[in-house]
């Protein structure tokens, strides 16, 4: 695959000079062409070497400020809409506040000329995760990657110029910018659907707007099968990804007429790695094409071209880790069958994965330690139905009830990772060198 040739159509304004007149983005049911967004946005904002920094959601304003930046080689930072203004201020930290721009308008205030076709390994992105320690992680990822990963996409997931992609998760997240750089590659349409999710709304627009794609974590397809109405004639993929769909659901949603594809990926991949190439095939499909998996000790492991540079570090970008073979460990645990399909398992750690968004248990931790009259406390995740696992924690408390508890951690953690139920302990055992017994602690709980 010609990744140099590919890169050069990563372009709005490539765009406008080859489909004019095509539908690029669909938003509350206006219209813009490739020509006309590319007309409206060429003067916005865009200072060189700048990093965009405001809220990315799902609406045509920040699909716009995405496409502004990569027209000009500008890295844009994946800013959850749903983060408390104090994991804002956590995250903006870890980059270079001079760079930084946090607006975006349509009328020209800074225009420096066009910087059409920037380097093909010059960052694109840089997109949070947590490490093991649960830490954010400025994770930066080139326009090698997203061009590597949609052309690797589209081996299993054919989008053809014209077709349409809904876009029902922030492009915040890999998942969400990912569906913008493949239509924008393949001249193909971005279909708003603005958040909250909401499974009537989004059947129906599906429907009226002929959708051709869509991508959805297991939570959103549960809503959507919930309503037992047939799929949308239009609707050819239905990606279901970010976390585990067990068969029961998936056979659910292919017996309303839903086409729907298991997947694989993470942050570091560059969205997904494996997908299904028919119904119920095993797993979440074979790796897709230019993809290496290998199972090491039950992790998964993945060498690809969309792999991510690596994270910022004091200025710098610190590599990603690679073994000597150039594999990435995910930490993630799989296996591959006799057919090549690829089944995972879980955490090797223990991130809480709820309604596809990731949730490290250290920092809702600090979270909960952090307010006064918490003596001690550890999170945990506990299977559920609709979100596959949501948070609770463990408390001692000590003048402060779980009520004012509550009311603090919203001002410090974003809804996704809230506690949904906290079991108060009278003591917490202590290990011998007088540290929390963190596991004995959430046994004790789960026992409650």
């Amino acid at each position: 695959m010609d990744l140099r040739a590919e890169h050069l159509r990563l372009s709005l304004a490539s765009a406008a000079r080859d489909a004019a007149d095509r539908v690029a983005l669909v938003d509350d049911d206006r219209e813009w062409t490739f020509s006309a967004l590319y007309e409206t946005d060429r003067g916005a904002f865009a200072p060189p070497h700048a990093q965009l920094f405001r809220p990315l959601a799902q609406d045509s304003e920040s699909i716009r400020a995405v496409l502004v930046c990569i027209d000009r080689g500008v890295p844009f930072v994946g800013v959850h809409p749903r983060w408390t203004r104090a994991e804002r201020a956590e995250r903006r930290a870890a980059l270079a506040p001079a760079l930084l721009v946090e607006s975006f308008t349509t009328s020209a205030t800074i225009d420096p000329g066009p910087r059409l076709n920037p380097p093909i390994d010059a960052p694109a992105a840089i997109l949070f995760t947590s490490g093991t320690s649960g830490s954010p992680r400025a994770l930066v990822l080139s326009r090698r990657a997203f061009v590597a990963s949609a052309l690797a996409s589209a081996s299993a997931i054919p989008l053809a110029p014209g077709d349409r992609w809904m876009l029902s998760m922030p492009p915040a997240h890999v998942g969400g910018v990912s569906i913008v750089t493949r239509c924008l590659l393949q001249r193909a349409t971005v279909v708003v659907d603005p958040g909250p999710f909401d499974a009537t709304r989004w059947i129906e627009r599906v429907e009226r707007l002929g959708v051709t794609h869509a991508s959805v974590v297991p939570t959103m397809l549960k809503r959507i099968v919930d309503r037992a109405r047939r799929s949308p004639g239009s609707l050819r993929h239905l990606i279901v990804g970010g976390a585990s769909c067990d068969d029961v659901l998936a056979r659910r949603a292919l017996d309303l007429g839903y086409p729907v594809q298991r997947t694989y990926g993470a942050t570091e991949t560059c969205s997904m790695v494996a997908v299904e190439r028919s119904p119920l095939a095993g797993g979440v499909g074979a790796p897709l094409a230019s993809v290496s998996v290998r199972i090491v000790d039950d992790e998964i492991c993945v060498a690809a071209p969309m792999l991510a540079d690596g994270h910022l570090d004091g200025g710098a970008i610190a590599p990603l880790a690679r073994d000597d073979d150039g594999y990435f460990h995910t930490r993630d645990r799989g296996s591959i069958d006799e057919a090549g399909n690829l089944h995972v398992y879980g955490r090797a750690d223990d991130v809480i994965i709820s309604g596809g968004e990731n949730v490290h248990p250290a920092r809702v931790e600090a979270a909960l330690e952090s307010v006064h009259g918490v003596v001690a406390a550890a999170a945990y995740g506990v299977a559920d139905a609709e979100w596959g696992e949501v948070v609770h924690a463990a408390v001692v408390l000590d003048g402060i009830s779980v009520d004012g508890l509550d009311r603090e951690l919203r001002t410090r953690l974003a809804s996704y990772a809230l506690p949904r139920r906290y079991v108060v302990l009278d003591a917490a055992p202590s290990l011998p060198g007088g540290k929390l017994d963190r596991r004995a602690f959430i046994a004790r709980a789960r026992s409650r």
